[in-house]
């Protein structure tokens, strides 16, 4: 079964089931591959970052996530604004 959310510009069709997800960084230095099923639901963080951009977050099993380039630019941080530990791309120099 589809699963339909509804933002106030569009309407969005979540498929059911998992399926394999293309991503990268802003810069586009990490891209990554990830295996998830979207209908099931996520988690919203209210911080900051994640209020502004409407980012919604999930947990993908390690053996369902690929990096494909850029590990070395790869930073883990935690703080005020990410209080977990979370894992990001360095910023460009």
């Amino acid at each position: 079964m589809d699963t339909t959310a509804t933002t106030p510009s569009q309407a969005l069709t979540i498929p059911a089931g998992p399926r394999s997800y293309q991503g990268s960084c802003h810069c586009g230095a990490v891209r990554f591959e990830a295996t998830t099923d979207l209908g099931a639901g996520g988690s919203r963080c209210n911080c900051s970052v994640c209020t502004k951009v409407s980012q919604m977050g999930g947990i993908v099993k390690p053996e369902a996530f690929k990096l494909w380039s850029g590990e070395e630019a790869l930073s883990v941080t935690s703080g005020a604004v990410a209080p977990a530990a979370a894992t990001s791309a360095r910023p460009a120099a």
